[in-house]
């Protein structure tokens, strides 16, 4: 399986040249699998770029692999003002984004339990 990682351009905010937009549209067409550096719930520029898109086009992706990184780790909630859950970044990654498999960091505090 191959997954082209997505998440922004660089030109670009809220698909305002449709660059996103055609990519995902691609990726549905031709049975590309897409995917993510960055699970963070909600987050501003995610949520003005790619994270729509993972939605909008959940269960008609070949296949979705998105990551949690070390940095992403240390993000907070901003309901509870503490760092996300296992629970929280699964529920999100399953649930929104309709990711197919999560890669986590290898820093991953309940992967070392």
């Amino acid at each position: 399986m191959v997954v082209q990682y997505v998440n922004f351009w660089p030109c670009e905010w809220e698909n305002d040249h449709n660059y996103i937009g055609r990519l995902f549209d691609f990726a549905a067409k031709n049975n590309i699998g897409l995917g993510g550096p960055d699970i963070v719930p909600n987050r501003k520029a995610q949520m003005k770029n790619s994270y729509p898109f993972f939605n909008k086009y959940k269960g008609k992706l070949a296949y979705v692999g998105m990551a949690v990184q070390e940095p992403t780790l240390t993000y907070k909630n901003p309901a509870t003002k503490k760092p996300f859950t296992k629970a929280e970044f699964t529920a999100f990654a399953e649930d929104y984004l309709g990711a197919n498999v999560i890669f986590w960091s290898t820093a991953t505090p309940w992967l070392k339990k």
